[in-house]
């Protein structure tokens, strides 16, 4: 038996065992203003913001209806704009 067989992380039952710390993301999407879909993160685009001059990012959300959205990320709780240059991020 090797070294690595003897430090497995799965229990004999064939589950892994619970000191094996999983992430998940939540189901917390937001939905599409226009079709209602659930949109899907499209990551992050840094841009400047033309109210402050700042270099700030950009969180970027698509649909399957192929809208796309997006909007500052220090700034959550304001609704999403359209993305004006949607080619950009296929």
């Amino acid at each position: 038996m090797s070294n690595c067989d003897s430090t497995s992380n799965t229990a004999a039952s064939g589950r892994r065992s619970r000191s094996v710390r999983v992430r998940r993301m939540t189901d917390d999407a937001p939905a599409c203003p226009e079709c209602s879909q659930p949109l899907k993160s499209g990551g992050l685009v840094l841009t400047k913001r033309d109210e402050d001059g700042r270099r700030t990012c950009r969180s970027l959300w698509r649909c399957a209806g192929r809208h796309t959205w997006w909007q500052w990320a220090d700034r959550p709780a304001e609704p999403l704009e359209v993305c004006p240059v949607p080619e950009l991020f296929r």
